[in-house]
């Protein structure tokens, strides 16, 4: 949907149909933004990179400026998991990184490549979750490191949300997506 004559562009992914996609949103290839989701590019831009998932109910927005300087958009890297009924407010996160369900990502908190947030975790403004962690709690605190296993795990299941989007998309394949515009 346009605000301020800014179009959101979903590329070649899949939107389902009572997700909110607003404002300056881009969407990598493959990725998905699954049922109630609502991404909200109203105040700054964000981006979704290829290969990622943004789970049902999860609501991503932007805060005008952060007070450190840092660009107030939310940027998703490539292969990167967002669980259900998380929110995430102009904030990075890196790819192959996982959020699980429930989690709250502030302003200013940077996710590294391949870390994860445990379900139902809090990342307080600014701070940094380093590459290959695991982090829990909230505030979030250290809970150990990733190996090759975890990571193996990762793939695995962002293989399986892959094939259930593409079960989704082939249901809605004869239905338009009229409230999207493509660039």
């Amino acid at each position: 949907m346009p605000l301020y004559e800014l179009w959101p562009n979903h590329g070649r992914s899949f939107v389902a149909p009572n997700a909110t996609v607003v404002g300056e949103v881009e969407i990598g290839h493959e990725s998905a933004v699954l049922y109630g989701a609502v991404l909200r590019g109203d105040i700054n831009s964000i981006t979704v990179m290829d290969y990622s998932f943004i789970g049902d109910n999860t609501v991503i927005h932007t805060t005008a400026s952060l007070p450190t300087g840092s660009p107030a958009s939310v940027m998703i890297g490539n292969n990167c998991y967002i669980g259900p009924r998380c929110t995430l407010y102009s904030c990075v996160i890196d790819d192959f990184a996982t959020v699980g369900a429930g989690s709250i990502i502030l302003e200013g908190a940077k996710l590294e490549p391949g870390c994860m947030v445990a379900p139902g975790s809090v990342v307080p403004p600014g701070r940094l979750i380093p590459a290959k962690q695991l982090w829990a709690g909230n505030p979030v605190q250290y809970v150990k490191d990733l190996y090759e296993f975890d990571e193996i795990a990762l793939k695995e299941m962002l293989s399986q949300e892959g094939s259930n989007v593409e079960k989704h998309m082939l249901q809605f394949q004869d239905f338009g997506h009229a409230h999207m515009h493509d660039s």
